[in-house]
C-alpha cells in the first residue's frame, strides 16, 4: 500500500449511495488539513473528523476526471498569508460531513504576506466502492518550500539595469550584460585611459559619444545641496536611468553606448546649488 493514501469514509459511502441513488452531485465545499497531533495518522474509514484540524480551505473546483468516470479531481489553495502548521492529513468535506479521510507527507506551512509560501493542492479521488487509493497529486503543479526561493528567486526590482550600483550581490540585465559584452569584444572603451572633464561638462546639456563603435565610460560624482520637490535626473539615449534629490553626493558609474547621449537635467531654481565634482570619461 501507499504510504500516504486516503479512503472514502463510512459517511463518505452513505453520502456517495444517496448520491447515485437520487441522481445529484456530491456538494463538495471544502478540504480540511490537520497535523495529526504530531505524528502521520493512518486512515481510517471509521472517522468523521480529523485528529486535529488546523485549517479548513474552500475547494477551488472539483469535476469528474476526463477518462475515468469514477474519479473526481479536487483543487484548492491555502494561501500565504495561513500557515504557522504542519499539514499530515487531509479530509474532503461535503455536505458538511467528512467523506474522505487520509494521510499527508508532512508538509510545512508557514504564513508569509509576501506571497512566496501559497501552498496548491491538486489530487484526484476514487470514489468506487470507498476504495483505498493513493493520493495521487498532479505533477504538472510545482511546489518550492520559502528558503529555496529565498535562497534562489531574484526579483525583477533587484536586476541592475544601469550600472549604477557597486553592489556585488545584484544581478545584471540581459541589456546591460549584451554592452558589456560588446564592450569586451571590441576590446576598450572609447578613451584609453580617463579624461577629466569635470570644468567642461554642465547641467541641462546634452553631451553625446562621439565614437560608432566604442562606448563610453563616465565616472560621475555630483552634488546638490538643496533640497527640493523637484529632482535631478540622469538621461541616457533620452531614457531616465536614476532620479537623486538634494542633500547628498551622487556617485556613478555609467556606460553610454557608440553615439549614445547623456544629460545630467536639473530644474532651473537649482541650478546654483548644483556642481560636478568629478567627471572622467573613458
Amino acid at each position: 500500500m501507499a504510504e500516504y493514501y486516503n479512503v472514502t469514509t463510512n459517511l463518505g459511502d452513505a453520502e456517495i449511495a444517496n448520491a447515485i441513488a437520487t441522481n445529484t452531485k456530491l456538494n463538495i465545499t471544502h478540504v480540511a488539513f490537520g497535523d495529526g497531533n504530531g505524528s502521520v495518522p493512518t486512515p481510517n474509514k471509521a472517522r468523521t473528523s480529523l485528529v486535529r484540524e488546523v485549517h479548513r480551505q474552500a475547494v477551488t473546483k472539483y469535476e469528474r476526471h476526463a477518462t475515468n468516470a469514477n474519479w473526481i479531481v479536487i483543487e484548492t489553495i491555502i494561501p500565504s498569508g495561513v500557515g504557522g502548521f504542519t499539514i499530515r492529513e487531509m479530509g474532503i468535506i461535503a455536505n458538511g460531513k467528512l467523506i474522505s479521510y487520509g494521510s499527508h507527507a508532512p508538509f510545512e506551512k508557514v504564513a508569509d504576506p509576501s506571497g512566496v509560501s501559497e501552498y496548491r493542492l491538486r489530487f484526484t479521488q476514487n470514489v468506487t466502492d470507498g476504495s483505498v487509493v493513493e493520493i495521487m497529486l498532479d505533477e504538472s503543479l510545482i511546489y518550492a518550500s520559502q528558503e529555496w526561493v529565498k535562497e534562489n528567486f531574484i526579483k525583477r526590482s533587484e536586476i541592475v539595469d544601469n550600472l549604477i550600483t557597486d553592489d556585488p550581490a545584484k544581478p545584471i540585465s540581459a541589456r546591460q550584460a549584451k554592452i558589456l559584452n560588446e564592450k569586451m569584444l571590441e576590446g576598450l572603451f572609447e578613451n584609453d585611459s580617463p579624461i577629466d572633464r569635470t570644468n567642461q561638462r554642465h547641467p541641462n546639456i546634452t553631451y553625446t559619444n562621439p565614437s560608432d563603435k566604442r562606448y563610453m565610460l563616465i565616472y560621475l560624482d555630483i552634488e546638490l545641496t538643496q533640497s527640493n520637490q523637484t529632482p535631478g535626473i540622469i538621461f541616457i539615449d533620452e531614457s531616465e536611468v536614476f532620479t537623486f534629490w538634494g542633500g547628498a553626493n551622487l556617485n556613478s558609474t555609467l556606460v553610454i553606448p557608440p553615439k549614445g547621449t547623456i544629460k545630467i537635467q536639473v530644474n532651473e531654481h537649482q541650478v546654483e546649488f548644483f556642481s560636478i565634482l568629478s567627471w572622467r570619461e573613458m
